[in-house]
């Protein structure tokens, strides 16, 4: 794709991503398995891969160190996908995902961040800010490694507003004062958003949310279950603080590797909007896209016309 990329992805958390497939996962025992593979990893490669399958080119602005990070990088390179690096002396994670032919089933196992230098941040955050001009939109993807606090992603919402971009939060991680400047979207899940809001039902938590930030629009998923939109109505409008819709998904035969699957709903989602669509509309496709993503090996690939099957298969209703 030879065109600029549109989307700015902020991803300060990447992982090489190693995939082991077994033909049974036995806990407590010796596995042996069938074959292995490497993939990029963390929230942002994975929102910029099922970006570039909807047809929007994107550029990771993300830390890297060690040898570690040089193989992601390469994963990427293999994946043809565009990313801005900050050298840290820290090395990027590994994290592995446990596939089980026989059960079908995903196991993931996440290591921890190194901490990243202030001189580090400062940096990288400077790349962003001066950078963000150039893109038609950007995307906060994922969570903060050590040593970075709320204002880096304050200070990227902020700019986004002032250039007029829309910015689409997909982490619940020291992201308050990044909430304050009015995102497009926050799209999380269901346990982000009790952890945000504090509160454990989900009324009550999507009203706190809307009550103590300018949210416009707040998707939530919540795995194969039911996902859900609220989307702020205008003020003085008669109307409850917002509005309401339910999107029930239909059961997937088989679904191999769900790694991946919310990452590509947010990117689909974002991508949908910079195309035209309405967030209700882009929502329900996003999330076909995400249901398609499960019945890959690989995080975040989907096939497009599995996405179509899908998307006419989720019924969605409003409540008033």
């Amino acid at each position: 794709m030879g065109e600029s990329p549109e989307i700015m992805v902020v991803g300060l958390n990447p992982a090489l991503q190693k995939i082991l497939v077994f033909d049974k996962l036995r806990p407590r025992s010796v596995n042996r398995a069938a074959n292995v593979s490497y993939i990029p990893g963390g929230k942002a490669a994975n929102f910029a891969k099922a970006a570039l399958k909807a047809g929007k080119s994107s550029m990771i602005f993300q830390f890297v160190g060690g040898n570690t990070g040089e193989l992601y990088c390469r994963t990427l390179d293999k994946e043809k996908l565009l990313y801005h690096n900050e050298a840290i002396q820290a090395a990027t994670r590994t994290c592995s995902t446990l596939l089980c032919g026989k059960t079908g089933s995903a196991t993931e196992i996440i290591e921890p961040s190194e901490p990243v230098a202030e001189a580090e941040a400062k940096k990288l955050l400077a790349s962003v800010l001066g950078s963000m001009k150039s893109f038609k939109a950007v995307a906060i993807c994922g969570s903060a490694p050590p040593g970075i606090n709320a204002k880096f992603f304050a200070n990227v919402a902020k700019m986004a507003r002032k250039l007029g971009l829309p910015l689409l939060v997909d982490t619940c991680c020291v992201i308050r004062p990044a909430l304050r400047q009015a995102p497009e979207v926050l799209k999380i899940n269901l346990d982000e958003l009790k952890i945000l809001s504090g509160k454990r039902s989900l009324i009550p938590a999507v009203d706190t949310l809307f009550k103590n930030f300018p949210l416009k629009t707040l998707a939530v998923t919540d795995g194969s279950r039911d996902a859900r939109m609220f989307i702020r109505n205008p003020p003085c409008s008669g109307m409850s603080l917002f509005s309401r819709y339910v999107f029930s998904l239909p059961r997937l035969s088989g679904p191999v590797n769900p790694i991946g699957a919310g990452d590509t709903v947010s990117a689909v989602m974002l991508c949908s909007m910079i195309s035209g669509s309405g967030a209700v509309e882009a929502f329900k496709f996003a999330l076909a896209a995400g249901s398609a993503s499960c019945l890959s090996r690989s995080n975040a690939e989907f096939s497009i016309d599995k996405a179509r099957e899908i998307h006419l298969a989720i019924r969605m209703r409003q409540i008033s």
